[in-house]
This record gives C-alpha cells, structure tokens and sequence, in this order.
C-alpha cells in the first residue's frame, strides 16, 4: 500500500471537483424518482450542485467509538476490501481523518467501474466524494469500451441509465458496509501514530498498526505465539504475542 500523507489542498480539490461536460446527467439526476433505499440500503446517486455533477454526499455514524478510532475502522475496512491487483490507497492524512482510494469494481456482466473516492470519518460523520467515474464495457463495436459517466447520456440510452444506477447500488453498499465498520469492527487501538504516519512497519507495532503501514500481507502464517506476515519475496513481518519483534527484508 502507498501511504502518503497529502495537504488539505489536494483532498479538497478531490472532495469538491467535478466535471463540467454533463448536461444530459444533469438533466436526468434531477428528474429521476428512483427509490431511495434498495434491500435496506440508502442509494447515493448524482448530486447537481452549481450546475455540475458528481457523486458525492454523507451519512451519520452512530458509534462511540474516537474521532481516531472511527477512522482507522474506516480505514482498516478499505484495505480489507482491495484488491490488490487494481486497486491502493492512494493517500492518506491521519490528522483531517481523509484518505483516497482507487477502486476498480467489476460487475458479473463484466462491466469494470473505476474511480478516485475520497472519503471523510470525522465527528460521527462519514462523508465521501467521487469527482468522475469511468465505465469499462463490451457494446458492439468495442470488446473494451471506455466512457467517462459525464459523457453518459442516461435519458436516451438504456444502458447508460443501467451504468448509473448499477454503480450506485454497489458503491452504496461498499459505503454502508464501511459505516457499519466504524460501529462494530473489532481492531487494536494505534498507539504508534509516529511511526504509522511515517508508513513504516517497526518492531512494537500491533497488527493495526502494520496494516495501516504495509497493507494486507500475501500469506499468514502461525506457529505457537509465532505469526509470520509475508508480502511477496521481499519482506516477512514475525509477530510474537501480538507485537513485531523482528522484520526481514530481502
């Protein structure tokens, strides 16, 4: 995992981007009666704001958990949940609680979605924002066309219509399960914000801790008190009793 930690500038420009060729997705966003909760999850679609377009929006957390600690559940959850050969955490700021994913979801149909999401987990709050979406699918012509969604004209074409309302339901459900992250996972606390802000496994840390620092680890392996956490041929974490006690690098 890359582990940056980026200026407020760059995640606010990523928060509140968009783009500016969507008059059709405008026209369409504003006229849609869609249902606003599908199989018990609220559907986050378009939202139009001074005349541009991009997903983007908020729900509350009832959780009791810290600012902190809602974070990192956040957190832990997305590195969980990448793919690891599409997808990274592009970066991360501890301090403002933000951080970028670059996601790439494919559907059954075969069509993959890719995208920034900027997400927010701040004072019971989880907020996210995606500035464009780009839509990979087989028509007739193009085994592997590529459309941005600005480009999407859902009020004439089916498809595009379905595009839309596909990615929603799948991104809004990626959201809720990470909502529901925050309330009820189960993670060691950091206590070595140095180090992790440094993105850097050090002996000491705890399995969070080195999670947030390297990401998930290829194999895992366990012997009595023994855990050794491998990535790739080139470096093996060994855990004894919870905490690193040697790192090996190749």
């Amino acid at each position: 995992m890359k582990n940056v930690l980026v200026s407020l500038l760059l995640l606010t420009a990523l928060m509140m981007s968009a783009s500016d060729d969507d008059k059709s997705l405008d026209k369409w966003a504003k006229s849609q009666q869609t249902p606003e909760y599908v199989d018990g999850v609220r559907i986050f679609r378009p939202v139009v704001k001074n005349g541009k377009t991009t997903f983007g929006d908020f729900m509350t957390i009832s959780t009791s958990a810290s600012n902190n600690e809602a974070f990192v559940r956040a957190l832990v959850y997305t590195i969980n949940e990448l793919d690891p050969e599409r997808e990274e955490i592009e970066a991360v700021d501890y301090d403002m609680h933000r951080f970028v994913v670059n996601r790439s979801m494919l559907t059954d149909d075969g069509h993959l979605y890719e995208f920034a999401e900027a997400i927010e987990v701040d004072n019971g709050v989880l907020s996210f924002m995606i500035p464009e979406i780009v839509v990979r699918y087989k028509d007739k012509l193009v085994f592997n066309k590529k459309t941005p969604f600005s480009k999407l004209n859902p009020e004439k074409k089916e498809a595009h219509r379905k595009f839309i309302e596909e990615f929603s339901l799948l991104n809004s459900r990626y959201l809720w399960n990470m909502a529901e992250a925050t309330t009820n996972s189960t993670i060691e606390s950091v206590s070595d914000w140095a180090g992790v802000k440094k993105g850097k496994a050090a002996k000491g840390m705890n399995f969070t801790e080195v999670l947030l620092t390297e990401g998930k680890p290829d194999t895992i392996t366990e012997s009595g008190e023994l855990i050794k956490w491998m990535y790739g041929s080139t470096m093996i974490i060994i855990f004894n009793k919870g905490k690193v006690e040697r790192i090996v690098n190749f």
